[in-house]
């Protein structure tokens, strides 16, 4: 797969699964602002990663598990996160 075939199934990709993404990690977090930061970062590490290893089997299973096991884990050990959300 070729970067210009990467970015153009991102693209397409994160055209559906954004909103649910934002939505997801809006209703788990209750911070919308927030949600959408972890969002922009899933997007990055796409970009990065979907040329190197290919388009994973279940796109938007991958970019939900981004945010998790990035600033998420930050988020709750600062404490960001109310106690309903852990």
């Amino acid at each position: 797969m070729t970067t210009a075939d990467a970015h153009r199934a991102i693209l397409a990709v994160w055209r559906i699964e954004q909103p649910r993404l934002i939505t997801s990690l809006a209703r788990m977090l209750r911070d919308v602002p927030l949600s959408e930061d972890l969002t922009q970062e899933a997007l990055l590490a796409t970009l990065e990663r979907w040329p190197v290893i290919g388009v994973p089997e279940k796109p938007g299973a991958w970019l939900m598990r981004a945010p998790r096991a990035g600033r998420w884990i930050i988020c709750v050990a600062a404490g960001c996160l109310s106690a309903s959300t852990r």
